[in-house]
């Protein structure tokens, strides 16, 4: 195939082993999907529609994502970053409090109001926080009891993060097995962690195995920097996927 969305398939993950299903072709959401400035809206909703996606996530709560959203006309819906890191995405300010993490009962009536319907992009391994961390509990306690999808970043990030951008990133702090603990404490959790837990595989394999709750999506493969080609190629059938939510802004040619 000639042009592969990183962007866009169903979300439906099985357990690894499991037989793979039929392809899909029907409408599908985009549930990693980010805002940049530098971005064309219009390119980019194009990609949205080529690829039959019918609504995207978009995370953050800069004044970029407040515009796309407005513009998107339902077709966009806001997820919450967590916590703030500034220098990520480019961010000037993520909540009204302009604090690192934002009040939870302001968490509470934004997604009460509908102006938020996740809890994601979780950037925690940015802030040098590992997904357990007790300043993360709150959020995670109140996405369980509101029945809200959790998207977590784990695995790497690009070269030289800890220098160019986010000086607390720490490599072991991606790793799948840290999340285990979460899914413990909340069994009605339900969380998809992004890049597919990469290069991590055998520890996504496991949790996929243990916790049927539990997603992945695999944005941002296409970028070599971030998965090398051979890994690239060889993601879907060492996690036994039978579906993919598939993100991030970058395009995969094949």
């Amino acid at each position: 195939m000639s042009a592969l969305s990183v962007s866009l398939l169903v979300v439906q993950v099985a357990a690894a082993g499991a037989r793979a299903s039929a392809p899909y072709y029907g409408p599908v959401v985009d549930v990693h999907f980010h805002a940049f400035h530098r971005d064309s809206f219009a390119v980019r909703v194009a990609e949205l529609e080529r690829f039959h996606a019918v609504r995207a996530l978009v995370s953050g709560l800069d004044s970029g994502v407040t515009d796309w959203v407005a513009r998107g006309q339902g077709r966009l819906l806001r997820g919450l970053l967590l916590p703030c890191v500034p220098k990520l995405l480019g961010l000037k300010a993520c909540y009204p409090s302009r604090t690192f993490a934002p009040p939870v009962e302001w968490v509470r009536a934004e997604l009460a109001a509908g102006r938020i319907v996740a809890l994601g992009e979780v950037v925690a391994i940015y802030g040098g926080l590992s997904p357990a961390d007790s300043v993360l509990e709150p959020y995670f306690a109140l996405a369980e009891q509101a029945v809200v999808p959790v998207g977590i970043h784990m695995g790497i990030g690009p070269p030289n993060t800890p220098f160019d951008c986010c000086a607390q990133f720490r490599t072991y702090l991606g790793r799948p097995h840290l999340l285990e603990d979460v899914l413990v404490r909340h069994p009605r959790f339900r969380a998809f962690v992004s890049h597919a837990g990469y290069p991590y595989g055998d520890e996504m394999v496991a949790l996929l195995s243990v916790y049927p709750n539990l997603y992945v999506d695999i944005a941002a493969i296409a970028m070599p920097a971030f998965v090398p080609r051979p890994g690239v190629l060889r993601l879907p059938s060492t996690l036994g996927l039978s579906g993919l939510c598939q993100s991030d802004h970058v395009w995969l040619r094949l």
